[in-house]
């Protein structure tokens, strides 16, 4: 279709391509950053699945995986804006009004996935924090128990209370009274090595002085790590909606513009 579009609808073919591009990019980028960016909760996550004879650890393991489910979503989403985005330019730079109107179809298909999933994170907000407490309050019983895979759970905990700088779940007495540790070496007081806020040589039956710990609790620290991850996915979320929004809007002026033309 060769016609010549006012100076205004050319700008409109070059914007759907700009914010398409945009839209994709940002999901891909923030998907692929939620999947690489290994959380310490997530060590603890796959120490917990492979504890082979606990079917309820596994299916408690697999509650608080939604920042990473939501990373997978994301790039996902991403991908299939591109190929969209392939309609919209295509029919853009084209001229072709059938392809702009699939465009739009598929564009309003995909605000609408997007308005669900929005609200779907945001019901299930308090059970991800519910589910990474329990999570929490089961794997500790298995903290430096016998099997390797108990002791993958060793590696994960010590592995969040140093890179958080806390300790157990709440920091409370009697959190690793239920540990394998515990049990096994009967410490005077009931913290291991990497609770103390001072640096101790970690051997198995070191433990940490209740007055040397951490006094914030691991629950807290993943909880704010956890609500940070979700606020950046929610503002990204919005933007990448309005984005695609502006994009519908100008797909639509556009083949407003390219009907008056083919009428005159």
């Amino acid at each position: 279709l060769n016609m010549v579009l006012g100076c205004g609808a050319k700008v409109l073919k070059y914007c759907i391509f700009a914010f398409n591009l945009i839209a994709g990019t940002v999901c891909l980028g923030v998907g692929i950053w939620l999947i690489v960016d290994n959380l310490a909760l997530d060590r603890l996550i796959n120490a917990s699945e492979n504890i082979a004879d606990s079917p309820m650890m596994k299916e408690i393991a697999s509650k608080p995986q939604a920042v990473h489910d939501i990373g997978i979503i994301l790039t996902a989403g991403g991908a299939v804006i591109f190929v969209i985005a392939f309609l919209g330019c295509c029919g853009a730079m084209k001229e072709w009004r059938p392809l702009l109107v699939l465009y739009s179809i598929c564009l309003m298909i995909i605000l609408a996935v997007e308005i669900a999933a929005a609200i779907y994170a945001a019901v299930n907000r308090t059970n991800l924090e519910v589910s990474t407490k329990l999570l929490m309050y089961e794997s500790i019983k298995d903290y430096n128990g016998s099997s390797s895979s108990a002791n993958g759970i060793r590696a994960a905990w010590d592995s969040i209370m140093n890179q958080y700088e806390c300790c157990g779940i709440e920091s409370n007495w009697g959190e690793f009274n239920v540990s394998g540790w515990y049990k096994k070496y009967q410490p005077p007081e009931p913290f291991p090595a990497p609770c103390c806020r001072t640096p101790v040589p970690w051997n198995p039956d070191t433990y940490c002085r209740g007055s040397q710990r951490y006094g914030k609790g691991c629950y807290e620290a993943l909880r704010h790590v956890l609500e940070s991850k979700l606020v950046i996915v929610i503002s990204v979320g919005a933007a990448v909606a309005l984005i695609q929004i502006v994009g519908l809007i100008f797909a639509i002026c556009l083949c407003q513009a390219i009907s008056h033309q083919t009428i005159a």
